[in-house]
C-alpha cells in the first residue's frame, strides 16, 4: 500500500511521472486500487517508464 488515494496515484502518474496508465476500475469492480500499464513497447521505453515510476514514488 502506498498511502495514496486512487486520485492521488493517478495524478502523480500523469503530472509527475508523465505516464499514462489505465485506471483499474474501468476493468471491473475488482480493479479498485489498481493501475494497468501497457508493456507493448520497445524495451527502452518500458525501462524509461519504470525509472520514472520509481522516481515518482520514492521521493
Amino acid at each position: 500500500k502506498t498511502g495514496f488515494s486512487d486520485k492521488q496515484i493517478r495524478d502523480k502518474l500523469i503530472f509527475e511521472a508523465q505516464l499514462g496508465f489505465s485506471h483499474g476500475p474501468v476493468f471491473g469492480a475488482g480493479g479498485q486500487g489498481f493501475q494497468r500499464m501497457n508493456l507493448a513497447a520497445p524495451r527502452s521505453i518500458v525501462e524509461e517508464a519504470c525509472r520514472r515510476l520509481k522516481k515518482t514514488f520514492t521521493n
